[in-house]
């Protein structure tokens, strides 16, 4: 086996990054404190969200959320997932997790986190969002724990 060793790679044609399989080629973070109150069973967009251009195609990326939930009311529910655009990451196809908040024995403030992977990836920018929904006929808040709520990004080279 051989062994390289080097102080410094620079890449050969200025615009084209150096990148390594395996190794993280870009992190961006969005922060909110604004809450979002829903009345809808429908996934609806919070103020959490960013616009992304992946580095290259074909990489990997993950998308990390931490955010709070207010149910306002015992017997209610709440539910967080990611999108990608229009096609929900989370819950849909089995590359992330989509996050429930119940409240059984009275009102539940809570922070819960939603993870996914998108592996679809082209150069074309695209908008990573946190959305969510009432479990039922009735308004919940997302953000509503009155803390910051933060989304990560972070490209994987492949």
């Amino acid at each position: 086996m051989s062994v390289l060793k080097v102080d410094t790679i620079n890449e050969k044609t200025t615009g084209n990054g150096v990148q390594i399989t395996g190794h993280v080629v870009n992190v961006v973070t969005e922060h909110t404190d604004a809450n979002t109150i829903v009345s809808t069973t429908s996934y609806t967009a919070t103020n959490l969200s960013v616009s992304y251009t992946p580095k290259k195609a074909g990489n990997l990326i993950i998308i990390q959320s931490n955010m709070g939930a207010d149910t306002n009311s015992a017997g209610r529910s709440l539910r967080a997932t990611i999108f990608r655009d229009s096609t929900d990451l989370g819950s849909s196809n089995g590359n992330g997790s989509a996050t429930q908040q119940y409240a059984e024995g009275g009102r539940l403030f809570s922070q819960g986190n939603v993870i996914a992977v998108d592996s679809s990836i082209t150069a074309a920018t695209r908008t990573y969002s946190v959305r969510v929904k009432a479990g039922g006929s009735y308004t919940v808040e997302g953000d509503g724990t009155g803390g910051r709520k933060t989304m990560i990004i972070t490209e994987i080279a492949q």
